[in-house]
């Protein structure tokens, strides 16, 4: 059951966890233009 916790919050963090998605950034990006205008980060 712990390593099953681990998976899902690892999984729900990218940028901090053991389990790397370094493609996330640029789905995010994706689907943030493609609901409209992005403002700037702040």
């Amino acid at each position: 059951m712990t390593a099953t916790l681990y998976v899902i919050v690892d999984l729900e963090f990218p940028r901090v966890g053991y389990i790397r998605l370094d493609q996330i950034d640029s789905l995010l990006q994706a689907q943030r233009a493609s609901m409209g205008a992005a403002q700037p980060a702040r």
